[in-house]
């Protein structure tokens, strides 16, 4: 779809404005900041923009603001990062030095200092778990009803969660099934002892328990989740600036964020851009006008995650996208560190 240097340049300058006042706008305002036209050249280029569905009207007499194919159109081909000072650099890199010892800890801070610089609610994944290998494994027998499974891993996390078990469940039962995960899984990747008890484990299984298809059930609950990985969250209460007179759609959706939004949003981008996904692109209805920003960050040699961003339609993306690179600069060099302290620490 072919656009005048003109229309590009009332597009771009529509979205700017409104995404900094959150005002519609008028062709006067346009002429005033800079479109060198007549305010009727400049009302027949927003006519023209809105019949080719870039921008809107509120109201019959109102200004116009930005559609989301005026906001994709805009991303694709218009949008440039706004560069940071090198004291909102320095800022951003002392924020995120830390004397956090625990490197989970230190991902759910990150994800609050992600919030306050964009006003978003965002998102941190942790490291993907293909080199994620498992060097502890214990099982705590709490009652008849419920085990805790504590594990390490070679990154120096700590993994504790509860778990039903049957009522007729034994300490003596819990210690058989603990050293067989210790015999068998210690030292192996998650990745590959996932994939061993798909194929391989259920027959050894068989052969080993009484009740066999209940420890398989047990074992893949609980490294399922540990291969899923946490996501930590950030900034949920900066939901209410986008949903302020619609709180029961906000409970929705602060629901669906703690639910949903790590499984269907966060999957890991194989490349190290920038990608923004609009509206009907973030496949869930209650999401129709908001915006998801995410991309890669990468520690070699253990893996890579996700840092995301979402919020309105309307964000300040030239500054976003800016502050967002620059913090997945510091944030990678933070994260290395935790490693190389577990890999090689001081003695």
């Amino acid at each position: 779809m072919v656009l005048k240097p003109r229309q590009l340049d009332v597009l771009k300058l529509l979205v700017h404005l409104f995404i900094n006042n959150h005002q519609p706008v008028g062709s006067s305002t346009l002429k005033t900041e800079g479109i060198d036209a007549s305010s009727a050249t400049i009302r027949n280029d927003l006519a023209l923009l809105e019949a080719k569905g870039f921008i809107e009207k509120t109201h019959v007499s109102s200004g116009r603001i930005p559609s989301l194919k005026g906001y994709r159109y805009y991303i694709d081909h218009l949008l440039q990062p706004l560069p940071l000072s090198e004291e909102e650099r320095r800022a951003i890199r002392e924020q995120l030095q830390t004397n956090e010892p625990l490197l989970q800890n230190f991902l759910g801070q990150s994800a609050m200092q992600l919030a306050e610089l964009t006003g978003c609610t965002t998102f941190i994944s942790e490291l993907n778990q293909e080199s994620c290998i498992l060097t502890a494994f214990q099982l705590v027998f709490l009652n008849e009803q419920q085990v805790m499974a504590v594990m390490v891993n070679n990154r120096g996390n700590v993994e504790k969660r509860l778990y039903p078990v049957e009522r007729d469940f034994t300490p003596e039962w819990l210690q058989e099934i603990e050293h067989f995960v210790q015999d068998e899984f210690v030292g192996e990747s998650i990745m590959t002892i996932q994939q061993r008890l798909k194929t391989e484990l259920p027959i050894t299984l068989q052969r080993v328990f009484t009740q066999s298809n209940f420890v398989l059930s047990l074992l893949n609950t609980i490294f399922e989740e540990v291969f899923k990985g946490q996501c930590y969250i950030g900034g949920e209460m900066n939901l209410l600036d986008a949903y302020q007179n619609e709180l029961p759609r906000f409970k929705k959706v602060h629901e669906w964020v703690h639910s949903e939004a790590s499984e269907s949003l966060l999957q890991c981008p194989t490349d190290d851009c920038i990608h923004i996904y609009l509206g009907s692109e973030l496949k869930t209805p209650l999401l129709e006008d908001m915006a998801l920003i995410k991309m890669r960050y990468q520690v070699a040699p253990y893996g890579s995650g996700v840092l995301a961003v979402l919020g309105p339609a309307g964000l300040p993306y030239p500054r976003i996208l800016s502050l967002l690179r620059c913090f997945k600069e510091e944030f990678e060099q933070q994260v290395a560190n935790y490693h190389l302290l577990v890999h090689n620490p001081l003695t």
